[in-house]
């Protein structure tokens, strides 16, 4: 039950330590930790070893540090990301990641997620991958996009349920026309 608690606004918080026991409806629940970064390398910046590295450290620290399920991240070699430079996400990751990790690449978007259940199966959580990532231009001057996936989770804890996750990331981009002009 939500009991309220001061807070930013009128809106109500759950109250500390009842995270893991408040249960909507009833339906079971699974902790999912999601992590997003603006890595800001150029295209010209990514082949070159210590934007990679960067690019490694940055993912790495946020699943063994965080214990992040899903990191999004934007700005992986703007506009065209590692394809253009024929690098494969997963080759440049996988020295990083514990073989129990995805990694995606879409245009300057990276997403890496936990696709197999870790050391930890008893509470572990995965992602399947079952939708995207598809690209959907919004047509505005400022030439935003949205890229969107969409996850399956699936948890140790409960083995006969799944839950579903959209994730988008959402980039504006500044025309160089309008950059440095009040």
């Amino acid at each position: 039950m939500e009991r309220p608690v001061a807070g930013i606004g009128d809106a109500p918080q759950l109250a500390a330590g009842t995270e893991d026991t408040y249960e909507p409806c009833s339906l079971p629940t699974v902790q999912l930790n999601l992590g997003c970064f603006n890595c800001g390398i150029d295209r010209y910046m990514l082949p070159l070893p210590n934007y990679q590295d960067s690019l490694k450290r940055v993912i790495s620290k946020g699943v063994s540090e965080q214990n992040l399920h899903l990191i999004t991240l934007c700005e992986v070699g703007r506009r065209k990301g590692l394809d253009d430079i024929n690098v494969s996400a997963q080759d440049l990751i996988t020295a990083a990641l514990r073989e129990h990790y995805i990694v995606i690449s879409c245009q300057a978007y990276m997403a890496a997620w936990q696709a197999h259940p870790g050391e930890q199966a008893g509470d572990s959580v995965h992602l399947t991958r079952v939708s995207g990532p598809d690209v959907a231009p919004l047509g505005s001057v400022m030439d935003a996009q949205l890229v969107i996936m969409v996850f399956k989770i699936a948890s140790a804890k409960h083995r006969d349920k799944y839950g579903f996750l959209m994730s988008g990331q959402l980039h504006i981009r500044t025309h160089q026309k309008t950059k440095g002009k009040a």
